[in-house]
């Protein structure tokens, strides 16, 4: 029996990523789409029900999962609706503006059995395990320094709700999101902020650009992270290590059809590795159909959120 979506908003990556991956997948079936935008198209193109009304999605029945795309101020109070309508939840980064939201909703989920999932397509990504394996088996000896940076230029459309502040705008939430959980991805759930910068926009009222500095939990391992919504483009992580180092610029944005290439720097010199293509979204699908599932599985998925949020209140306050 498919998996029933039900979608809220019709965001970029919804139409471009989400819902092309859902229509060819085994496991789901979108059901509905409340929007106010692009969803009669998106409607005739596959063939799902659509709404004006968030709630009338949410109330439906025969929804299964709820997959959440629209600005990150209005994630919280749908999310919580939609685990009170005994749904599960599928929510693009960043989940909720606060830690203590955070806290709230997870809490509430796991009261009513159900699920919440942050939407970080690129831990599903075999460039990933990859780069995991290489540290694991010391190819590269101890790890010294690891950075994550993700930054791109600004955006043409001035009104993009990333640039405005009462829909939970910024480039902590929107790009800093990803650099944070690649830290956690690679080096654990165990880390802590030392020191923090974020530079805002007068215009704009926002964060557009910013910096942190973590440790992990033994203090071996020195962590930077940097973001911005006004840089020069790069996206990946760059590990120094004891026997070598790593540099990757295609970790959160490599589509299906790219092998991304890791370079290596050894002893013997630089190596460049090419590693296999993969569809992220197809297998963050994959990893969403098991939490439907197996609700054994869920309570890791809560401490990572709680991780996230975590780290981006540190940040904020230091």
């Amino acid at each position: 029996m498919k998996i029933n979506v039900g979608i809220l908003g019709g965001a970029k990556i919804a139409e471009k990523s989400i819902i092309p991956s859902l229509a060819a997948h085994d496991s789901f079936e979108i059901v509905a789409l409340a929007s106010s935008s692009r969803s009669e198209y998106m409607a005739n193109k596959y063939d799902f029900s659509v709404y004006s009304d968030y709630y009338d999605v949410l109330s439906l029945d025969k929804v299964d999962i709820v997959y959440i795309a629209l600005p990150t101020s209005m994630h919280f109070e749908l999310a919580w609706k939609a685990v009170e309508f005994g749904k599960n939840v599928w929510c693009e980064k960043s989940l909720v503006e606060n830690y203590q939201d955070a806290i709230r909703l997870v809490n509430f989920a796991e009261k009513n059995s159900k699920f919440i999932f942050e939407s970080f397509q690129f831990r599903f990504h075999s460039q990933v395990k990859w780069i995991a394996d290489t540290i694991q088996n010391k190819k590269l000896g101890e790890i010294r320094l690891f950075r994550s940076f993700f930054g791109f230029p600004p955006f043409e459309d001035a009104k993009n709700i990333r640039y405005q502040k009462s829909l939970g705008g910024g480039a902590l939430l929107d790009a800093g999101a990803y650099t944070i959980k690649a830290a956690t991805v690679f080096l654990g759930s165990d880390l802590q902020v030392l020191t923090s910068s974020m530079h805002f926009s007068e215009i704009h009222e926002v964060d557009f650009y910013g910096a942190a500095q973590l440790k992990s939990g033994s203090g071996d391992i020195d962590i930077q992270v940097s973001y911005g919504f006004d840089n020069f483009y790069q996206n990946g992580v760059e590990l120094w290590c004891s026997e070598g180092k790593l540099f990757t610029n295609r970790l959160f944005t490599a589509p299906s059809d790219l092998s991304p290439s890791v370079e290596l720097t050894l002893k013997d010199g630089l190596h460049i590795i090419e590693t296999q293509r993969d569809d992220h979204f197809t297998n963050m699908l994959n990893h969403i159909a098991r939490l439907h599932h197996d609700e054994s599985i869920r309570h890791d998925e809560h401490l990572e959120i709680l991780t996230q949020s975590r780290i981006i209140n540190e940040i904020k306050i230091k």
